[in-house]
């Protein structure tokens, strides 16, 4: 058996897949992103404002722990 097989039907798709190769909880993992991903498809989400929000994110926690972080990084 390959590690993945996918098969189309005429309403819907057939993942096999080799246990063998891929463990239970990246299945699982991927899953949720899959359903994730789809999720914002149909609610028309934005990227930009995802970056936004990311960017901001990071910004603040580098003002945060930026020092502690780099504390014994030679400058």
């Amino acid at each position: 058996m390959e590690a993945l097989t996918l098969q189309s039907l005429e309403n819907e798709w057939i993942i096999k897949i080799d246990k063998n190769q891929f463990p239970p909880e990246f299945i699982v993992k991927m899953l949720k992103r899959i359903q994730l991903e789809w999720l914002a498809k149909k609610a028309n989400f934005d990227n930009t404002l995802a970056n936004q929000l990311a960017d901001d994110i990071e910004t603040g926690w580098w003002a945060k722990n930026g020092e502690a972080f780099l504390k014994n990084v030679q400058r």
